[in-house]
């Protein structure tokens, strides 16, 4: 089947000070990366594609996040699809959000 890679809104609990952070998990069978959504707004996305425009554009305006680009590399680089928030969308689905912040150019 391939390496899959997916997107997903999570809470976690720091067990020490049991603190709670949002973050989006980005990951496939090869790596794995987080993005605080402190950083960027106060609540989870409710739109699939909003989320992963998100992903993109902090992968544009970030630097340190190897582990995340090099997820999203793959699934551009082999315009293959991804699960984003346990829904599957093929990469004629998700190409137009690549497009969008010119993922790929420059």
């Amino acid at each position: 089947m391939g390496n899959r890679a997916s997107i997903e809104q999570q809470t976690i609990t720091v067990k020490y000070n049991g603190e709670e952070d949002k973050i989006i998990a980005i990951f496939d069978d090869y790596g794995q990366g987080s993005l605080s959504l402190a950083e960027y707004c106060d609540t989870f996305y409710d739109d699939d594609l909003e989320l992963l425009l998100a992903v993109l554009e902090r992968i544009q305006e970030t630097t340190g996040i190897e582990n995340v680009e090099n997820v999203i590399d793959n699934v551009y680089e082999n315009k293959k699809g991804m699960s984003i928030e346990g829904e599957w969308y093929d990469w004629e689905q998700i190409k137009p959000i690549f497009d969008r912040v010119k993922y790929g150019e420059g």
